[in-house]
């Protein structure tokens, strides 16, 4: 299985459109996040699969998944400290 990369333009996160499950059309369906991240997930342990998955998530998206994970979980990177390299003079 291939993972995919943290995506630095925009949240990873996925959220409910907040319809019900009894509304006409199309539905209960999660969509993506369309905030701007600032942080990196990464697990520190692999999964089954031998693999660690990484996400990008905004600070909203942040805060929800911190309450839901286990502390110690993750690992965070700031992205704008990982795209603003120090320049040489």
């Amino acid at each position: 299985m291939k993972l995919i990369p943290p995506d630095l333009k925009r949240c990873q996160a996925l959220k409910p459109n907040k319809r019900g499950p009894f509304s006409f059309g199309s539905g209960h369906k999660m969509i993506r996040c369309t905030n701007k991240p600032i942080f990196i997930v990464t697990e520190k342990e692999p999964a089954e699969d031998g693999l660690k998955g990484s996400m990008s998530l905004c600070a909203h998206c942040l805060a929800v998944f911190s309450k839901q994970m286990p502390d110690k979980y993750v690992e965070l990177t700031n992205i704008k400290k990982e795209e603003s390299p120090k320049k040489e003079k």
